[in-house]
Order: structure tokens, then C-alpha cells, then sequence
């Protein structure tokens, strides 16, 4: 309806605007922004909101050079805390809190994590697409996540990161999170140690190292045998059972520890915010305010990759604007 073409992702199974896959002129924000200058809206750019009033269900909204505009309906679209360079700076947040809204501690959500390891930056730019996650606290599992994996400079990022990197951040607040990487997830520890026994074998004459290239990206394979302490001189046949154990445990639980994360700056989306219990879900009408509605971001709503933030940021705003257009 507004003029954004889409087209469909079949190997991830989504809709994607055409302008995120291949350049375009026309794309989602200048197609939303050109219809709705068609309604003629009265629009203040380049200022700050300063602050607000609440009088006989009138907002009286003062901007930051002193100028005042009065409206029946408020709706707080401002986003949460991440990439603040684009005027996501959470302010949002401020003004729900004192207008008497709960809001839920805000923590940085789909963000890359970083580990203790100096040694990481040896595999940066090391891809994974099929391997899993496994965080723990102690003995604790705190989270777990299959799918592709990005070994960076300073950790670890990758959809399957992303998508439990809240879990872990919330989890590290209460003690030390380790993580442990499967690269073979389909394989339990009897059937992996098999498969490189009957590789070993098979190429017993070929060094280790590059039997091993066959199955993981060799960066990889030359850190698993440093930690292995095998030489990667030796032969495959040469390799005993007891080092061929200690591949099988990193291979399957390929250890780091977790340290931090890059923060809002890096951050998707913003993970915390008003609390939804404030909020009628039907409208986006606030509970406390009969006048005020919130959309997007500045919710306690948060998902995982894919296009789900911002199909939460698209639909609540649809159900705000048809409820302060249209109220009951």
C-alpha cells in the first residue's frame, strides 16, 4: 500500500523489503514518509521534546526551543537505548517513567558477545553455519542455539549468538558464563570419535592437520590442535586414541568464556522497556493514561533475528495509529 516492493526469501523462508537485498531508491523509510505527507501532517524536525502536561485530556507538548503544541492523543514512538547515533538515545523511556510507568531494566538485546580468550582473533572471519550453542553457569544450562556462528576479533557473533545474547548478558549479572561450541551437533561423542577414527585411518599417510581441513575451516583446525597440543607435523595414523579423545571434546565442546558484549551501540534492538501489563495490547493505549499509546521499541518487547522487531515495531504502530484515529 505504500509502495515497498518485497520479495521472498526461500532458503530462510521470509519477506524482505527488495531495498535490503538489492539497491533501491525507494526504500521502506522514504516509501512510509512520502504517504504520509500525503495526509498533510504537521511535522517538526531537527528539535528536542522538552517536556509535557497532561490538562483536561489535552497534551501540551513544549519542544526545546520553547515552542508548544497542543494535542488530544500522545503516542511515544521513540525506540530504546540501541544505536543512539540515530537519535535512539532512550529518552522515550524517561518520559514513560515519569509519566508513572513501570519500566522493565533495559539490557542490551541481539548483540555480538566477547570473550576472554586473546587467542579469538586468530579465527576471525571463521563461519560456521550449522553449529550449536551452548551457554552455561556452573552446571546450569542458561541457553542453547543452533545455526551459523561468526568467530570475530574480539569474540563471537552470527545469528545464533544474536539470538541468545540477552539470556546470557541477563545471566552474567549473577556470576560467570561460560560457552561451549558443538560443530557437530547431529553427532554424539561415540559417533564423532568414530568418524575420526575412520578418517585417521582411511589417511593415515596425510598429516592430521589437513585430514582434519576436510571437515572444519583450517584456522580452526590448526587452534583445536594447538589446544590439543598435537603437532601438526604428526601423520593421521599417528594420532593415539587418547588424542584423538581430547579432538572429540573440543570438536564437541569447544570452550571460551564469556567476558562482555558491545553494548547498545552494537545492540539490534533494546531488550526491557514500558511494561506490557501497562499497556492495552488491543490498542497500545496506556492503562494509566487514557490519551497516551506506545509503539515499537520503547515496549518491553524484544525477538529474535530475522525481521520480528521490526514487524513488532510496524504492527503496534498500525494499531496505535488506527485507535488514535479511530477511538473507541
Amino acid at each position: 500500500k505504500v509502495g515497498v516492493k518485497i520479495q521472498l526469501e526461500a532458503n530462510v523462508k521470509k519477506i524482505f523489503s527488495s531495498s535490503f537485498v538489492i539497491p533501491a531508491k525507494a526504500g521502506i523509510q522514504s516509501s512510509v514518509l512520502s504517504k504520509s505527507l500525503d495526509s498533510r501532517p504537521r511535522s517538526e524536525s531537527k528539535t528536542s521534546f522538552h517536556g509535557n502536561d497532561n490538562c483536561d485530556n489535552v497534551w501540551e507538548i513544549e519542544l526545546a526551543d520553547g515552542k508548544k503544541i497542543q494535542a488530544k492523543n500522545l503516542v511515544i514512538a521513540t525506540g530504546g537505548l540501541s544505536y543512539p547515533h540515530t537519535g535512539s538515545t532512550g529518552i522515550g523511556l524517561e518520559w514513560a517513567r515519569a509519566l508513572g510507568h513501570k519500566i522493565v531494566d533495559t539490557v542490551p538485546a541481539l548483540v555480538p558477545i566477547k570473550v576472554k580468550e586473546k587467542w579469538i582473533e586468530q579465527l576471525r572471519g571463521v563461519s560456521l553455519k550449522d553449529s550449536e550453542l551452548i551457554a552455561k553457569q556452573g552446571k546450569k544450562i542458561i541457553a542453547t542455539e543452533q545455526g551459523q556462528i561468526l568467530f570475530t576479533h574480539f569474540g563471537l557473533s552470527g545469528p545464533t549468538v544474536l539470538n541468545i545474547s540477552k539470556k546470557i548478558i541477563l545471566a552474567r549479572r549473577a556470576g560467570e558464563v561460560e560457552i561451549f561450541i558443538n560443530f557437530f551437533p547431529d553427532l554424539d561423542k561415540a559417533e564423532l570419535d568414530k568418524k575420526l577414527q575412520d578418517e585417521f585411518k582411511k589417511e593415515g599417510s596425510k598429516l592430521v592437520k589437513n585430514v582434519l581441513d576436510n571437515l572444519l575451516p583450517y584456522a580452526l583446525v590448526e587452534k583445536i590442535l594447538e589446544l590439543a597440543k598435537i603437532k601438526i607435523e604428526r601423520k593421521a595414523g599417528e594420532v593415539t586414541k587418547t588424542e584423538r579423545t581430547k579432538i572429540v571434546e573440543l570438536i564437541g565442546a569447544f570452550k571460551l568464556s564469556m567476558t562482555g558484549d558491545l553494548g547498545f551501540m552494537a545492540s539490534m534492538v533494546t531488550g526491557g522497556g514500558v511494561a506490557l501489563a501497562e499497556i492495552d495490547q488491543k490498542t497500545m493505549r496506556s492503562k494509566i493514561h487514557d490519551n497516551l499509546y506506545f509503539t515499537g521499541e520503547v515496549l518491553d518487547i524484544d525477538g529474535p533475528t530475522g525481521g520480528y522487531n521490526l514487524q513488532v515495531a510496524w504492527s503496534t504502530g498500525f494499531v496505535a495509529g488506527n485507535s488514535v484515529s479511530s477511538p473507541s
